[in-house]
């Protein structure tokens, strides 16, 4: 009785760990998402695409030989939640549209830029447009992802039923992983298709226990049908759930498990993805339509045999490093700490893990079946998932990406987490385990401020919430193109005046107007006491020309005083005007005419 109460607790505790390691996870989340900057995220472009697609057609994409949508050979299920989700957007505002920045890294040769995407004022909060769409598709995933991480509780503890800590430690592992949760914060059918995957072998793990219980295949079959509904990678759990049927089937010695469980794995699987399978025969002549695409993008094809230099560079330098931590396009890596720290982690797992065998050889009968059988299912499903992206590298050379491994991210985790809590001594687990933790939590912290956004500057324009902290507050156009938006008058230790305007463009200008600004006395006409005519934006090297509609950008100037500044009320005349012809621009405000030229109050000292 005092052994069930114990357990009871343990349990209790266990269930508010995970809801608090859930909450941390949509909590970081959400960070990520504000933080990784707008298309930031691999190919978040052809992914919205895809749904706008499916929004404006209600139709499926084609794959073609030119023209189509890069990922028009993936599955439509994450997309069709992607348009519910990103309803409360107005998809006919295209501010916030994908801009291929000339200079990125992989764009040409020459490039060195990080960012694909030219970042501006629109991409950032308050979201509007398709900037607001995609930023609900990112809370879609990270909304699946979550689920992943519950899941990952529910196969860890399916496994340790008395092992609380190698369950939450799993979960943990999971949940702050900095690279899961950058995958997780973008607008990709990654977050859903993991999230299934980790469902569907959690089934498969119930599944076993239970072999002639039908039901049970019937939800490893709804499992897998949506994990393939997710992303085409997804097919895979399909025959790896036929394949646990045969071998229950031969362990029990029991041919129903094998009739009956494969009809209650096949209706659903049939039922769910047939048609889409039928589709792709009908279309392309193959049930998975990536012939076709291997023929769109031939130049993500290599022709490799397989030796030990074709893929154990990649596998041990970029797909290790970005399974951790490499954010944007493959081209923001985390510090070199963090990767020495995370090998050493695993190191001592690994030590662990190798113990753990030992032992379980020894004391075969204090272990539970169900244990072992855990812990066999969750090292064959890793070598298997590593065995096939090793395929994959030998095929196509993006197939290195360590998001492609997520899909059993939670069977590794698990492994890790059992081989630390088997190498760590139990009288300092419980220390251990909450600095480990906090250390995790540190760095998935850590990531997006001190890692992506120092690689992701705004050099030329402001983000869209420093007009809420903005000085002296105006509402003035000119040529409805230029918008005045604030402006604030500074004396310099020279006595000269800075003037530092926000404007915003209502419209792309044309051309590289200039703008004057004339210091007098309060209603005074005469000549200036200063003044200073500049492009706006050229002390940013951003001039009008290179703007876009809604970039906000700000525009120093030092207006050089004739004499110094006796107080009093003095105002900043401003208009903007064609430095070729002389015309100026009429200027208006709160939408109603106010001449060629307009007024900014100030006083000194300031009141």
């Amino acid at each position: 009785m005092l052994l069930f109460r114990h357990t009871a607790i343990t349990n209790n505790h266990l269930r508010r760990a995970i809801i608090g390691v859930t909450t941390l996870f949509i909590l970081l989340g959400i960070i990520y998402s504000i933080m990784v900057p707008a298309w930031e995220v691999p190919d978040e472009p052809s992914h919205v695409k895809y749904a706008r697609y499916l929004r404006d057609t209600l139709r499926l994409p084609r794959q073609q030989a030119q023209g189509s949508i890069e990922t028009s050979h993936h599955p439509p299920l994450y997309y069709i939640l992607a348009v519910l989700a990103s309803a409360p957007a107005n998809w006919n505002n295209t501010q916030g549209s994908f801009r291929l920045n000339p200079k990125f890294i992989w764009h040409r040769k020459g490039g060195h830029e990080a960012n694909i995407h030219q970042l501006s004022s629109v991409d950032t909060f308050p979201y509007s447009g398709v900037a607001l769409a995609l930023h609900l598709m990112r809370l879609l995933s990270v909304t699946c992802s979550a689920g992943t991480v519950v899941l990952t509780y529910l196969l860890a503890r399916e496994i340790f039923p008395n092992r609380p800590s190698v369950v939450c430690l799993a979960a943990i592992l999971v949940a702050f992983n900095p690279q899961f949760l950058f995958i997780s914060a973008g607008a990709l059918n990654d977050g859903l298709m993991v999230m299934a995957a980790t469902g569907a072998m959690w089934q498969m793990l119930r599944a076993v226990r239970q072999p002639v219980l039908s039901r049970q295949w019937v939800y490893v079959g709804v499992w897998s049908s949506v994990a393939a509904l997710a992303k085409i990678s997804g097919i895979v759990l399909i025959p790896l759930s036929v394949v646990l049927l045969l071998v229950c089937a031969v362990f029990y010695r029991n041919m129903r498990i094998l009739w009956r469980g494969g009809l209650a794995f096949a209706v659903p699987v049939l039922t769910l993805t047939g048609w889409w399978f039928a589709r792709n025969i009908w279309l392309y002549g193959d049930p998975f339509g990536t012939m076709t695409w291997g023929k769109r993008f031939p130049e993500a094809a290599q022709k490799a045999t397989l030796r030990l230099e074709t893929f154990l560079g990649p596998l041990i330098n970029e797909q290790f490093r970005s399974f951790w931590g490499v954010f944007g396009w493959m081209t923001v890596a985390a510090p070199p700490w963090f990767f020495f720290a995370i090998r050493g982690l695993l190191l001592i797992s690994a030590l662990g893990l190798i113990g753990y065998i030992i032992m379980t050889i020894r004391n075969a009968k204090s272990v539970s079946r169900r244990e072992v059988f855990g812990v066999l299912f969750c090292a064959a499903v890793v070598v298997l998932m590593q065995g096939l992206m090793i395929r994959e590298n030998l095929r196509f050379v993006t197939a290195t990406q360590g998001r492609y491994l997520f899909p059993v991210i939670a069977p590794f985790m698990t492994l890790v987490s059992l081989g630390l809590h088997s190498l760590i001594p139990a009288r300092v687990r419980k220390p251990a385990l909450i600095a480990l933790t906090t250390l995790y939590l540190s760095a998935a912290l850590y990531m997006p401020f001190g890692v992506v956004a120092p690689n992701y500057p705004m050099l030329n324009t402001l983000p869209r919430r420093s007009l809420w902290f903005a000085a002296n507050k105006v509402n003035y156009t000119f040529g409805n193109t230029f918008g005045l938006r604030s402006y604030e008058v500074k004396r310099m230790p020279d006595g000269d005046l800075q003037l530092r305007l926000i404007w915003v463009a209502r419209q792309r200008p044309p051309f590289d107007y200039s703008s004057f600004a004339h210091v007098y006395a309060a209603q005074a006409i005469g000549l200036p006491l200063a003044q200073q005519d500049q492009s706006p934006g050229i002390n940013h090297q951003y001039p009008p020309s290179a703007w876009s509609e809604g970039d906000i950008v700000a525009d120093e100037r030092i207006l050089k005083m004739k004499q110094p500044l006796p107080n009093g009320v003095y105002e900043v005349r401003l208009g903007v005007y064609n430095y070729q012809t002389g015309e100026r621009l009429s200027a208006s405000k709160d939408a109603q005419p106010a001449g060629d030229s307009i007024v900014l109050p100030f006083a000194w000292p300031p009141p």
